[in-house]
């Protein structure tokens, strides 16, 4: 349940301050915010709910796990 309240509040905040936000830098700040979430280790439900509700943070999301399965392949390579 807390992780979920803390899901809902990221959301929350995000909603609150992109208002603020110049809309040719908002995928930049999504993506500051997505790594701030990610600190959150937040459930697969939680970010899918985050996820859903902007397309920026959607982006976001996407790019930064895309990075860390690239990460993650280079890694595994590596030990060849």
């Amino acid at each position: 349940m807390k992780i979920q309240q803390e899901a809902e509040m990221l959301l929350e905040a995000w909603q609150k301050l992109v208002e603020y936000i110049p809309q040719k830098d908002r995928l930049d700040a999504a993506r500051a915010f997505v790594h701030l979430i990610d600190d959150f280790n937040l459930d697969q439900t939680s970010l899918e709910e985050i996820k859903d509700s902007d397309h920026y943070l959607e982006a976001a999301l996407n790019d930064l796990y895309e990075e860390e399965e690239v990460d993650r392949y280079e890694d595994d390579n590596e030990e060849w």
